[in-house]
């Protein structure tokens, strides 16, 4: 009897239970090696994961250009290298003491106290999520010591910033200003507009167009180490560009600056203003002492701030429209036009001759010239600077007459000049004297005796000196500004300065000013003139010498001018703190003219900066 052969089906059930059991195994392995992975070694996974992280990347956008009226570069960006520190790494998160380490280990490479770093970091990171700049301007060396520690370095990176910078040093250095690092004060103020580390103008221009020159800043998506190092961007998440500042074209003429400053290099302190009397363009304002602003775009050490902050000469106060000086003699000017426009006077009016002084009661009042001027008409009083004369004036006009007068020329306030923390200097009232005084009614004669050759309280910046002597030279009232116009990225003016004009300023008909320029340019062209020292060859030049009384030390050299007189293109106001006379600031404008209307005339030395006086001493007289 045969046996009976195997079911086909039965073959295939059993070769299918063995292929689920071996699937079945294999899956209970990978089971078994995930949860190994995920569960076993999990934090091993964790740390890998933060040695690579993707952050946003904040690239500064570079400030905006300023350029002279020619087009030269006074202000610029440059790319600098910094090294920062990303004190908000995970890593850094879960182990402080990695950060504390890798500072510790970066402080003497900085060549800075660890405890001074550490304070910076701790106060810093509290107030922005980006990673804190603790050396700008890092040079090659430090680049090297950086990257030789790099491994032991976590969260420490270098990093290619734009720096500041303006080509031509202490150049025009209260104008352009000077940006740095947002102050705790400043970032309290402004919100959220600004991070810690951000760059701000804090001066002249930089911090009046601020909004302008700022540009905006890029981002970036990019992956990093945890150790500092960037990867590299994600290509497939392209990140912002950052956009340039705008650029600022100045009214101001490099050539006229620099000669400017040479010209008042031999002396401690002083102001000089340059305009154009047609449009209130500024051709050059120069305070003195001056600074550089490259210092402060590099970083400033602690004691080279105090050094500058506490220095007796203020170099960081702007004296051409901070600083507020009597204005002596030049002031003579306005009175003249309160008589000539009241009334009071005529061209032909003879005061009481000047025998060198001037009795008001029991007070004695002195003409600068002792031996007197004996009897004068107005040209000749103005071009003699005769104080009897004057005197005589005043009493006639009164305190408010006078000051009527000033303020109706805009002294004593602000001129509107586009620079930030211009003050407007004083004008006194026969009201402001009662209150002083404690009484109503008061005549004040003596005061108005004083205000009348520009002593006493009055005080007019030398901005406002300037403004003066081109009122006089035009017959109207500039508004002065700097920035011509603004330019977008493609060149493209965006803002363009409108010129501001008051005519008839003075309120004087064409004869009586006529008169007053003719009187002015007497003053430079005539030999018994006191400001033969502003002459230039050639050119017409009118000006006013002004000598200003100083409680605390030497008198003030003071001085306005405008030229061509017939028809002025230049009108200049020069302040020498402790110069002692006009005579000694008449030099200084003359150099500026020349430079601007007549270069040819300056001579090898001037063009050089080694010659002080512009021209011979004219020692025939001094006011």
């Amino acid at each position: 009897m045969n046996a009976p052969s195997p079911r086909p089906g039965g073959d295939r059930s059993a070769q299918a239970l063995g292929l689920v059991l071996v699937l079945g195994a294999l899956f209970l392995v990978a089971l078994v090696r995930l949860a190994q992975l995920q569960l076993g070694q999990w934090e091993n996974f964790r740390l890998l994961s933060e040695n690579n992280a993707l952050r946003l990347k904040v690239v500064p956008a570079p400030r905006g250009t300023i350029l002279d009226r020619r087009g030269r570069v006074l202000a610029d960006s440059r790319a600098t290298f910094a090294i920062s520190v990303d004190a908000h790494r995970p890593m850094f998160e879960r182990h402080p003491q990695l950060l504390h380490l890798a500072l510790a280990r970066l402080a003497p490479l900085l060549e800075t106290p660890d405890t001074t770093l550490f304070a910076r970091i701790e106060r810093e990171r509290r107030r922005s999520m980006r990673p804190i700049t603790v050396a700008q301007n890092a040079d090659l060396a430090l680049l090297a010591r950086i990257e030789e520690h790099r491994d032991e370095l976590p969260g420490v990176e270098v990093e290619t910033i734009p720096e500041r910078t303006y080509p031509f040093g202490v150049a025009a250095a209260h104008v352009l200003g000077y940006s740095s690092q947002i102050t705790e004060l400043q970032l309290a103020a402004r919100g959220d507009a600004y991070d810690p580390g951000d760059l701000v103008g804090q001066a002249g221009l930089e911090r009046g167009y601020e909004e302008f020159l700022r540009g905006r800043d890029g981002q970036s998506l990019v992956e990093v180490s945890a150790l500092g190092r960037v990867i590299g961007e994600m290509k497939d998440r392209p990140g912002r560009p950052p956009e340039r500042g705008r650029t600022l074209q100045l009214t101001l003429d490099l050539n006229v600056q620099q000669q400017a400053e040479k010209a008042l290099e031999p002396w401690e302190r002083g102001a000089v203003v340059a305009l154009d009397p047609q449009t209130g363009a500024i051709l050059a304002l120069v305070s003195k002492p001056a600074f550089d602003p490259n210092e402060f775009s590099r970083g400033l050490s602690a004691a080279r701030w105090k050094e500058i902050e506490q220095s007796h000469t203020f170099p960081l106060l702007d004296r051409a429209i901070q600083s507020a000086y009597p204005p002596g003699s030049t002031f003579k000017l306005v009175t003249a036009a309160a008589g000539l426009r009241g009334g009071k006077i005529t061209p032909e009016t003879r005061m009481m001759p000047c025998p060198g002084f001037f009795t008001l009661g029991h007070t004695v009042f002195h003409c600068w010239q002792h031996h007197g001027h004996g009897s004068l008409a107005l040209r000749d009083a103005i071009t003699r600077s005769c104080d009897v004369y004057f005197y005589q004036v005043g009493l006639r006009l009164g305190v408010d007459g006078i000051t009527d007068e000033a303020r109706a020329a805009g002294l004593g306030s602000i001129t509107g000049v586009d620079l930030p923390g211009e003050k407007g200097g004083f004008v006194p009232s026969a009201a402001w004297y009662n209150r002083r005084a404690g009484r109503h009614g008061g005549t004040f004669k003596g005061a108005a005796v004083n205000l009348s050759i520009g002593q006493g309280e009055m005080l007019l910046t030398p901005m406002q000196i300037a403004l003066l002597a081109a009122q006089v030279g035009t017959g109207q009232r500039v508004e002065p500004y700097l920035v011509e116009n603004i330019k977008d990225l493609e060149g493209r003016v965006i803002q363009k300065h409108r010129v501001s004009i008051r005519p008839n300023s003075l309120g004087l008909d064409p004869a009586a000013l006529q008169e007053l320029r003719d009187a002015m340019e007497s003053v430079v062209a005539n030999p018994a003139g006191t400001g033969g020292r502003a002459r230039v060859p050639g050119i017409r030049v009118a000006g006013k010498t002004g000598t200003a009384q100083n409680p605390h030390g030497k008198d003030h050299g003071v001085f306005m001018a405008f030229a061509p007189a017939d028809h002025p293109r230049i009108a200049v106001g020069v302040v020498i703190e402790n110069g002692e006379h006009g005579t000694n600031a008449a030099p200084i404008a003359r150099r500026i003219i020349a430079a601007y209307l007549a270069p040819h005339t300056l001579t090898p030395e001037e063009l050089a900066g080694t010659d002080s006086t512009g021209a011979p001493e004219d020692t025939s007289a001094t006011d």
